[in-house]
């Protein structure tokens, strides 16, 4: 392009390109694409210009930090000071070290986004409501098992339950537990097998496809298999101890009444059907007149499938096997070894008993419960570290009722 006559551009030239970059040529009478091309070779030039003059301070500050190390000295040291020793603090060469504008540009930055991240934080993932079907599900469970309607405090906890069910397994899938779960894998296989969807496929390819097809979303014997998964994580997680002996001490020393040792009964007995229920007080005469041993009265008996020797049995172990009205009738028989007793009734029928041996109650030894308190105190820690787990993972859920 031409230049106007009288223009700067003489004297630019012969000042060299500091004079030429500090004014930037302007055409006269370009055309708007020469124009563009002009400003944008100018740009390229500037920019050129500083990060040249950039390095060559860069390479002057390193020659002479060299220079300086050979004749012994260190940069920004007093003359005769050991070049190893640190260098004195200086507050003009920390703030010459802080005073670089892509170092306020960083911190800026990071102050910003802490900020916003402070003020909007992501949101949770959200858990719930349950819907009125899985409610009222709840509830039909509650009343098959009690015979009772449950109320609001303890339809609340079993809602929580669920939701926190719910939460277990939606960790699991974000941790891909469902990949790796041998369990899950074989139940998704069968899944596809009996949908009739495996025609011709490996166990591999049905695999896969199940996942494509999100199977394990709506399976409920994947997700109680991935939330058992997940219990035994979180518990694991938290480092469960054994108990110590000064907390079975302790245990021992609190449950003394509970733990007591039950009177335990030995005895023998002859059986007679409610249809033989008139012949009891007669084959009991006989039985005393012949002085009879139990196993000798035993041929007068009905037939008694559960059997006719017993031995060591509590009174809740003697309800298990004959009814609660036997157990009780035989305790306010107060029964004495070599003895017999009845007819007692029971749900059954009517029972003519030999009683061998009586154990009287007693209170229980450390050595006999040790086993059962240690037991009993790991499931707690154990059901307390996962309820620990659960609520601080709860935190990390946004969960509605």
């Amino acid at each position: 392009p031409q230049f106007r006559r009288g223009s700067p551009w003489r004297t630019l030239r012969a000042q060299g390109p500091r004079a030429a970059h500090a004014r930037p040529l302007q055409p006269a009478g370009a055309s708007s694409y020469l124009r563009t091309k002009y400003q944008t070779l100018t740009s390229i030039y500037r920019v050129t210009s500083q990060v040249g003059s950039v390095a060559l301070q860069l390479r002057a500050g390193f020659r002479t930090a060299a220079t300086t190390e050979k004749r012994g000295q260190t940069p920004f040291r007093e003359k005769g000071s050991d070049p190893f020793s640190p260098l004195p603090f200086s507050p003009f060469l920390m703030l010459r070290a802080v005073n670089r504008p892509w170092l306020h540009f960083l911190a800026l930055g990071a102050i910003l986004f802490l900020l916003l991240r402070w003020l909007n934080p992501p949101p949770l993932p959200v858990v719930g409501p349950l819907s009125a079907a899985r409610v009222e599900t709840l509830q039909n469970q509650w009343f098959s098992f009690t015979g009772r309607k449950a109320d609001p405090p303890q339809l609340e906890r079993m809602v929580r339950a669920e939701l926190d069910r719910d939460m277990l397994f939606q960790e699991a899938l974000r941790l891909e537990l469902h990949l790796y779960d041998r369990v899950v894998q074989q139940r998704l296989i069968r899944n596809m097998r009996f949908l009739r969807l495996g025609e011709g496929k490996s166990d591999q390819e049905l695999y896969r496809q199940a996942l494509r097809m999100e199977l394990h979303m709506g399976d409920e014997v994947v997700k109680r298999r991935l939330i058992q998964v997940m219990e035994q994580l979180l518990t694991a997680a938290n480092g469960i101890s054994a108990p110590t002996e000064e907390e079975i001490q302790q245990r021992f020393e609190e449950r003394t009444e509970q733990l007591r040792r039950p009177t335990r009964y030995s005895f023998e007995h002859v059986f007679l059907s409610r249809e033989r229920a008139g012949q009891a007080d007669a084959v009991m005469k006989q039985i005393k007149a012949e002085k009879w041993t139990a196993q000798q009265a035993r041929q007068l008996s009905s037939p008694f499938l559960p059997g006719y020797r017993f031995r060591a049995l509590s009174p809740q172990q003697v309800a298990r096997h004959f009814g609660a009205e036997f157990a009780s009738g035989l305790e306010k028989m107060q029964p004495q070894p070599s003895s017999w007793l009845g007819p007692i009734d029971s749900t059954y029928g009517l029972h003519l008993v030999w009683v061998d041996a009586v154990e009287p109650a007693r209170d229980a030894r450390l050595d006999e419960v040790r086993v059962q308190l240690a037991r009993d105190l790991l499931r707690e820690n154990r059901r307390q570290a996962l309820q620990d787990a659960t609520a601080r993972l709860r935190q990390r859920y946004e969960v509605l009722l």
